[in-house]
Order: C-alpha cells, then sequence, then structure tokens
C-alpha cells in the first residue's frame, strides 16, 4: 500500500481547495457579465411561443 507524507497530503489537499475556489470566483463573474448583459435595454424584443398539444 502507498503511504503519503503529511506534506504532500497537505499540498494536494490545498491545491484541490485553491482550484475549487478559482472555479467559482470564475462562475461568479461568468454570472454577473450575463446578468449585465440581460439588463441591457434593447430596441426590439423578441419572443419564441411554443404550444404543444398532448
Amino acid at each position: 500500500m502507498y503511504r503519503i507524507s503529511r506534506r504532500q497530503f497537505f499540498q494536494f489537499a490545498g491545491s484541490v481547495l485553491a482550484s475549487l475556489g478559482l472555479s467559482q470566483v470564475h462562475l461568479k463573474q461568468q454570472a454577473h457579465r450575463y446578468g449585465k448583459v440581460l439588463a441591457q435595454t434593447t430596441p426590439r424584443k423578441l419572443a419564441l411561443l411554443v404550444g404543444i398539444n398532448k
């Protein structure tokens, strides 16, 4: 069985937590960008209406 040292464990755990944190920051920035685009006023609005019967 392969044993890892405490240092290797903490390095791995730290890198995993850092990458999760960075991905959350990226998602938050992307959501903010989409919200700004959706909030912009446009001269013309379009709608797609779909009706389904059984």
